[in-house]
């Protein structure tokens, strides 16, 4: 299962990013905020796969929470998608945050649905298993 946090201040975009989000893939539980004080609740009682952030949240700024994200070890390399009506902070978020998209509003629902069929369908991997090799001379050790 899927666990993907949404935080929009808007109530109407919320209800409608929920339905395109929740229509690309039924394994996907999505859990909806409009503050970061609730969001940092759900981050931490949960293992969220991925975060969908506002800029401008009822308590704050997304972009700081999404900073604060990066500094817990298991939110490192979490996809961070902002859809925002700021598009003078999308380069930032990208350098400093690295984000997986930054979608302008108003957005394209195409464009949504695009991104979260990526992520859903084909980007989450909770638990990844490497294979080391050590190559010695003549051999090697698995």
């Amino acid at each position: 299962m899927i666990k993907l946090l949404l935080v929009e201040a808007d109530l109407n975009l919320r209800c409608e990013l929920t339905k395109i989000i929740g229509g690309i893939n039924n394994n996907t539980t999505i859990f909806e905020t409009a503050n970061i004080k609730e969001a940092m609740i759900y981050s931490s009682e949960y293992d969220i796969d991925i975060f969908v952030l506002d800029i401008n949240l009822e308590d704050g700024i997304g972009i700081e929470f999404a900073l604060f994200l990066r500094t817990l070890n298991k939110y490192k390399m979490t996809p961070i998608v902002f859809i925002a009506s700021m598009p003078d902070k999308e380069i930032m978020s990208f350098k400093e945050i690295h984000c997986y998209d930054y979608i302008i509003k108003p957005y394209d629902i195409n464009r949504i649905k695009k991104t979260f069929q990526v992520l859903l369908n084909h980007g989450i991997f909770k638990e990844k298993k490497f294979l080391l090799r050590f190559i010695k001379k003549d051999s090697y050790i698995q």
